[in-house]
C-alpha cells in the first residue's frame, strides 16, 4: 500500500517536472500547480503567495478551495 501510494505519488511529480519545463510565465507555472498538482493530490485547499521585487509583503496569486480570492 506505502510502495504504491509513493509510485502514485512519483508519477505525477514526473509528470509535473515534464509540463513545467514547457511553461513560459509565473502564472503559467502556478496554474499548473493548482490545477493539475493540487487537485490530483486530494488536497482541500491550497494558495500560493509570491513576494514582489523590492516588497516585503506577499501577494495571493492563486488558490484553490476555500482560500479562493472573490471575483
Amino acid at each position: 500500500m506505502v510502495k504504491a501510494q509513493s509510485e502514485k505519488q512519483l508519477s505525477l511529480l514526473s509528470g509535473f517536472a515534464a509540463e513545467l519545463i514547457e511553461q513560459f510565465t509565473t502564472d503559467d507555472i502556478i496554474w499548473l500547480i493548482i490545477d493539475g498538482i493540487i487537485s490530483s493530490l486530494d488536497f482541500e485547499d491550497f494558495v500560493i503567495y509570491l513576494l514582489p521585487t523590492r516588497s516585503d509583503v506577499f501577494v495571493q496569486r492563486a488558490a484553490f478551495g476555500d482560500k479562493q480570492l472573490p471575483n
